[in-house]
């Protein structure tokens, strides 16, 4: 699945999307617990959710400026027990309050 994924060149932007969507449940979360800024994200992939590590955290380190979470770090994970291609969820997120 992966390799054919390559072939067409749609890989990069596998990993922007999956990168926005992180960033914007982790920015969301944030909010709604008073979290000014963000510290750690931690993602955890499955074993065959064809994410390019480098290039997630690439995008990552992008999208993340001007925000909150403009110096956090984003950890990846891999359950095995996660099978399904594209299985792939914000399991915790560490920041600061201000108060």
């Amino acid at each position: 699945i992966c390799k054919n994924k390559a072939k067409k060149g749609l890989l990069k932007m596998h990993e922007g999307v999956v990168c926005r969507e992180v960033l914007d449940i982790a920015l969301k979360t944030a909010q709604e617990n008073g979290i000014t800024k963000l510290d750690v994200i931690v993602l955890v992939i499955g074993a065959y959710s064809c994410i390019h590590e480098k290039e997630l955290l690439f995008y990552f380190d992008m999208a993340k400026i001007g925000t909150i979470a403009q110096n956090a770090v984003l950890k990846i994970e891999v359950d095995k027990n996660l099978t399904e291609y594209g299985a792939e969820y914000v399991k915790e997120i560490q920041g600061q309050t201000s108060g």
